[in-house]
């Protein structure tokens, strides 16, 4: 029940500034890390792609796709820890 309610809570506040938001979800798909991140997205696409293929070695094209993906992701999240993010409004 309290998580529910933390939940509800946390989805109103941001609700009530989702133009905040928006504008930091846009900033951040423009940034380096932003595109690293959709960039690991599309590999971890492909590999389950390759996971329901039927080829020779899927599996093995599946886990090194999927090996690189995370790659990626620790490589935007350890830019995103040394580049924040922010927005005109955040500096307000």
């Amino acid at each position: 029940m309290l998580l529910a309610i933390s939940l509800l809570a946390m989805a109103i506040l941001a609700f009530i500034r989702l133009g905040f938001y928006y504008d930091l979800a846009k900033v951040f798909l423009k940034s380096e890390s932003g595109i690293m991140t959709l960039k690991s997205g599309a590999l971890l696409i492909l590999g389950d792609m390759c996971e329901k293929a039927m080829f020779a070695n899927n599996v093995f094209f599946e886990e090194v796709f999927e090996l690189i993906a995370y790659a990626v992701l620790l490589r935007a999240s350890t830019l995103l820890a040394y580049k924040p993010i922010h927005t005109r409004q955040a500096s307000l």
